[in-house]
């Protein structure tokens, strides 16, 4: 999934459908929408019990500037890591695929999905 698509909840359910356990995110953020940046991430994470690993530029381009705030959240929608907001780094983190399970099973989000719901809709 790239950059804009992590406001989209169905381009990240797609994967999630097909068992994606680690949904990569690189992404061009800017800082004037950091607090969406979060929110996008923790909620895709939650709503698909998965693991998202986010990468967000840092720097400036012409007069936007992008704040880094690369981050791993959990599938319960917590950041477990977060890089700084003032500059390059790298991380690394131990992703607990048991923990995604039980999430799973503790908010059966996927599971209880009523795809006949959406199904009609996005016909059109």
């Amino acid at each position: 999934m790239v950059c804009y698509d992590i406001g989209f909840p169905e381009v990240a359910r797609i994967f999630a459908m097909n068992n994606v356990q680690i949904l990569f995110v690189p992404a061009v953020w800017p800082e004037y929408a950091i607090d969406i940046w979060n929110i996008n991430c923790a909620a895709r994470a939650l709503e698909n019990g998965i693991y998202l690993a986010a990468v967000n530029r840092w720097g400036k381009e012409a007069d936007t500037r992008m704040f880094g705030g690369s981050k791993i959240v959990s599938p319960e929608g917590n950041t477990m890591i977060l890089v700084s907001e003032k500059g390059e780094d790298i991380i690394f983190f131990n992703i607990d695929l048991a923990l995604q399970a039980k999430t799973r099973i503790a908010l059966p989000y996927l599971k209880d999905m009523r795809v006949s719901f959406y199904k009609e809709h996005y016909k059109e």
